[in-house]
């Protein structure tokens, strides 16, 4: 909850009134804290989360769905590094993605974990112990369509780069080769 507190949230969520629940915002910037619908929707859709690491002591499992929702990149990034701390402390994280960009800090972690240079990748990185992977942390499985009725459900292996996404990737290639078509 702290982290999240430094470095996506730049606040805290306040419990206004415990009877009915509600919530308030403090940014680092106020004195006083603000209504919940006056926050940005970064602060309202990570609040959930942030409520259960602060309050939830006896969390046995995580299952969270597209925890990337209205987040810029950067704070995806921040949002994979408090999933990976959960689990690191012994809470099986389950979710669903659409982010390539939480996709790749699995990898990344995953990478410098094995690297033959992981403590000068984690000085130079701010990587902690607990921001990394061990491939037996993680399973990957991707679902393709096939048609209007099925998918298809494939189980990656991490290989030397980390889980190669080729729904993410062949994405990204179609939208490049429009790009520099153009």
């Amino acid at each position: 909850a702290e982290f999240m507190e430094r470095t996506i949230l730049h606040g805290q969520v306040e419990i206004q009134n415990t009877m009915a629940k509600s919530f308030l915002y403090k940014p680092e910037t106020l004195d006083n804290p603000i209504q919940m619908y006056l926050a940005s929707a970064v602060v309202t859709e990570i609040t959930p989360l942030y409520l259960l690491c602060k309050y939830s002591y006896a969390m046995t499992e995580m299952f969270i769905e597209e925890p990337e929702m209205c987040m810029h990149p950067r704070l995806q990034t921040r949002i994979a590094r408090v999933l990976v701390r959960l689990s690191n402390m012994g809470i099986p994280v389950t979710m669903t993605t659409h982010s390539d960009i939480i996709i790749q800090h699995i990898n990344n972690m995953l990478r410098v974990k094995n690297s033959d240079k992981k403590q000068a990748l984690m000085e130079k990185y701010k990587i902690e112990e607990q921001d990394l992977l061990g491939e037996e942390q993680v399973g990957v499985y991707q679902f393709s369509c096939l048609g209007k009725d099925h998918s298809q459900i494939t189980e990656l292996r991490a290989k030397e780069m980390g889980f190669e996404t080729t729904t993410f990737s062949d994405a990204f290639e179609e939208m490049l080769e429009l790009t520099y078509g153009i």
